[in-house]
């Protein structure tokens, strides 16, 4: 007797053609950006402000699915930066935070150390462009904020985007 079978055919994180990604080298994947965040990477270490955009490339026409594992990287990750430098801002720009399961105790977690959830709405996504600055360049995010009503305007150092989780191309 045969019930189930399950096929892993794995995945590949999408390289996302929006929000600057490929166009300034503040702005990363959260894979990158954990790379990055091991290694004590000195732009890391320098930056005052990390802004995160969640549901990059999903949760669209183009791919209608929720890749599950986005926000808790999220998560962890702002959790791992502020146990190394406590004194970053750190903002998280989300539609629907998805913490499955126990991992909603690290989402009260990062709410607790000052990690700033600010939730946006589909029909005004966060609009990214770049700032140069006598300093350099600086990420600003604007949204609407669905709670406040009005809109927000961030100044990033570091721009990091939750990218959909896709089927790889040789499958």
């Amino acid at each position: 007797n045969h019930g189930v079978a399950i096929i892993a055919t794995g995945a590949e994180e999408y390289k996302p053609k929006e929000y600057l990604y490929g166009e300034s080298d503040s702005v990363f994947t959260n894979l990158e950006f954990e790379e990055l965040l091991g290694r004590d990477d000195e732009k890391v270490k320098n930056a005052r402000t990390v802004v995160m955009i969640q549901c990059v490339g999903s949760r669209n026409e183009e791919r209608n699915y929720c890749s599950r594992i986005c926000c808790n990287h999220s998560i962890k990750n702002a959790l791992k930066l502020k146990e190394k430098y406590p004194e970053k801002d750190i903002y998280i720009l989300f539609r629907d935070m998805r913490s499955y399961g126990f991992n909603e105790d690290y989402y009260r977690e990062a709410q607790n150390r000052e990690v700033y959830f600010l939730r946006y709405d589909t029909d005004s996504l966060p609009n990214v462009r770049i700032s140069k600055t006598k300093e350099g360049e600086s990420i600003l995010v604007s949204l609407v904020d669905t709670v406040l009503g009005k809109e927000i305007e961030l100044s990033a150092d570091i721009l990091v985007l939750a990218s959909a989780s896709i089927p790889p191309e040789s499958n």
